[in-house]
């Protein structure tokens, strides 16, 4: 049916044809239309003023267009320059058969934190370039919005795009949704990461990985040593900085180690702590001085607890406490060996002590033997 019986401004019809009152439309390869003029005379109609009738037919594009890779940005923004975060560049590549001009793109991204907690969203339209099936999208994101939660270190972001083509096709979610964002060309690629882009200074970022103590159950005076593992997140520094060692919330170091510069590594350093009544952690903080500029500072401190549980010269008392199990085989084993030894003893005497009475008892017996004999002997004599 007509939409409207107006013409364009070229002469032209607006045509609609409602696939819901033909369905079999939707999925067609092509569809044909039957178009006549009537009632305009010497419109339309030949030299026997008969209505001539035309037929059009179109074919229909099904293929949706196609994000294909994620051109900028590549591995890392960085995080120094937060202004910088409220327009950063974004490119994209696609493919698409048809037309897609005359309907808006847009491209929404996700931010999440190291543990895959959404933080923020949003979304910008992109400006779209096409030549021939070639297709290029460019703009710029927002990623700060309204500072509420700006991105930190190891953040991560995705980006998918959002659009239509001329017939209708919505882009292809494979490769280009939320859960499965627009991946960077592997040829760019230095993290192994294609998907996400992470957040982080390419200048330097000083952390404490860990530390520890050999000891966390120590007597007033005891030294125990403390480690602390010193990393750089950020780019190489050759600048030289302090770590410093506190005894709890003093103020000043009981140790202090200069680092003459830092790059993908993990450096561990260590000093000897005195242990104090009253003090339940040590502290290690690095660039104390702040020589080291950095986005952020946060995890440039760490601590360890250790508990002062008694005095000195008593450790052998909290040992005992901590190893019961063992204390107790010690007592049953000095309470169990003594009386196997004398167990021991006591038998091996007694069987070497039947052993002599036994020898003792063959010697009267041969005694016996030997006077029996005798006696023999000198009856026979008499009786000769």
């Amino acid at each position: 049916y007509w939409s409207d019986g107006s013409l364009t401004d070229e002469g032209g019809f607006s045509l609609e044809v409602p696939l819901g009152a033909a369905p079999t439309l939707a999925s067609s390869e092509t569809r044909t239309f039957l178009a006549g003029v009537r009632n305009i005379p010497g419109r339309g109609e030949d030299m026997t003023r008969d209505t001539v009738s035309t037929t059009l037919q179109v074919k229909v594009d099904h293929a949706p267009p196609r994000v294909l890779e994620r051109l900028s940005p590549i591995d890392v923004i960085d995080i120094a320059n937060s202004s910088a975060l409220t327009e950063v560049p974004v490119e994209f590549i696609g493919w698409e058969d048809a037309d897609l001009s005359g309907s808006p793109q847009w491209v929404h991204w996700l931010m999440r934190d190291e543990n895959q907690r959404q933080i923020s969203s949003g979304s910008s339209l992109l400006g779209m370039l096409q030549e021939g099936q070639a297709i290029t999208w460019t703009g710029t994101v927002d990623l700060i919005g309204d500072g509420m939660n700006p991105p930190l270190q190891d953040y991560e972001v995705g980006f998918w795009i959002e659009g239509w083509d001329a017939a209708g096709n919505p882009l292809a979610t494979e490769g280009n949704s939320k859960s499965d964002p627009v991946r960077e060309p592997v040829d760019l690629n230095g993290d192994h990461e294609l998907q996400w882009i992470r957040f982080g200074a390419l200048g330097a970022q000083l952390t404490v990985e860990r530390i520890s103590a050999d000891r966390e159950i120590v007597a007033n005076g005891d030294k125990v040593e403390i480690t602390a593992w010193i990393s750089n997140l950020g780019g190489t520094t050759n600048t030289g900085f302090v770590v410093g060692f506190y005894s709890g919330d003093s103020e000043k170091p009981f140790a202090t180690q200069k680092l003459n510069g830092i790059a993908d590594e993990s450096i561990p350093i260590s000093a000897t702590w005195v242990a104090e009544k009253g003090v339940d952690r040590v502290i290690v903080i690095v660039d104390t001085e702040n020589e080291i500029i950095e986005v952020d500072e946060s995890d440039n401190s760490a601590s360890v607890g250790v508990s002062v549980d008694y005095a000195f010269g008593m450790g052998w008392v909290e040992g005992a406490r901590q190893n019961l199990l063992a204390v107790i085989g010690i007592i049953i084993a000095m309470i169990v060996l003594p009386v196997v030894a004398y167990v021991s003893m006591k038998g091996a005497l007694t069987n070497r002590s039947e052993l002599f009475d036994d020898e003792h008892l063959f010697d009267e017996e041969d005694d016996y033997d030997e006077d029996y004999d005798d006696d023999d002997y000198d009856d026979e004599d008499d009786d000769y």
